[in-house]
């Protein structure tokens, strides 16, 4: 199966988790417990702020076009903790956001390397390394649909919201062939639109642990504007400490990060396609405001 179907078949799958949050919104109306307090908390003015580094160890795979060859990427997650040491692999990101009432803007910074090495065929390129440089920014507005006027879990309440903003990428090549004297690079930038959903479900809460949720995010991009297809996924447990940080709330969050772009395009004739698809675990923590 080719990239391009394999990258339609998340889409497809994407589009379930979004109905689930839908129809677990709508459920959550006629079987949660009324509220026995602020279904959110936000601070005096009204307003909230949230700050969230974490970090991300995806594995990749895909292909990028190099003087009319196409150069595949095959990075397991296990060689991307096998390059964090020498801080050649793995991903580093920071999330903002602001929000008053249901209305809310975000940004989220994404800095991802990917280093392989293989031996080529075509063209008689004998052994080939890449070292891939991807740089996301995304950036939009968030608009929260529903929020349940009951709280689940004993402690927080169910939420989804719609999203709508942009991605933009830069992609960095460095490619070293050992029957070459001169490495190749290239360097590609591009935004996508993107729209997609997040909710929230909580389901467990307790005054000396605090409180439990799945977070879940999805959305679609590119369109033919920057890239032909661009979509990303994430999954996350989240744990709402009872601690606190400079009149904060702490977060903890775990879960898996996925990430797909495909951009056609021909060079020299040759098919100059850029196909990348990441997914791995990632680890962060949320500062609430």
């Amino acid at each position: 199966m080719s990239l391009v179907g394999k990258g339609w078949g998340w889409v497809r799958w994407l589009l379930l988790v979004l109905v689930f949050g839908v129809v677990a919104v709508g459920a959550a109306r006629a079987s949660a417990e009324p509220a026995s307090e602020e279904p959110r908390a936000e601070g005096a003015s009204g307003w909230n702020f949230v700050a969230a580094p974490y970090m991300w160890v995806p594995g990749a795979k895909g292909a990028v076009p190099v003087d009319g060859t196409s150069i595949p990427i095959d990075q397991t997650v296990g060689d991307t903790f096998d390059y964090l040491g020498s801080l050649e692999a793995g991903g580093a990101m920071a999330y903002l956001a602001v929000r008053k009432g249901d209305l809310g803007g975000f940004a989220d910074f994404q800095f991802l390397g990917t280093r392989t090495g293989q031996t080529l065929g075509p063209r008689d390129l004998g052994y080939v390394r890449v070292k891939l440089l991807e740089y996301f920014v995304e950036y939009g507005l968030f608009y929260r649909l529903f929020e349940s006027n009951t709280v689940l879990g004993g402690g927080r309440a169910m939420w989804f919201e719609l999203i709508a903003g942009g991605r933009w990428n830069r992609i960095s090549t460095e490619i070293a062939f050992a029957r070459r004297d001169q490495d190749s690079k290239s360097k590609i930038a591009f935004t996508d639109p993107l729209v997609g959903g997040r909710f929230l479900v909580p389901f467990y809460a307790s005054s000396s642990m605090g409180s439990f949720a799945l977070r879940f995010r999805g959305d679609f991009g590119g369109f033919g504007i920057g890239s032909d297809l661009s979509w990303s996924a994430t999954g996350m447990l989240e744990w709402d400490t009872p601690w606190t940080l400079a009149g904060g709330e702490v977060a903890l969050l775990a879960g898996y990060k996925a990430y797909s772009l495909r951009k056609g395009g021909v060079e020299r004739g040759n098919d100059a396609s850029l196909e990348l698809r990441s997914g791995g675990p990632a680890l962060g923590l949320a500062f609430s405001f």
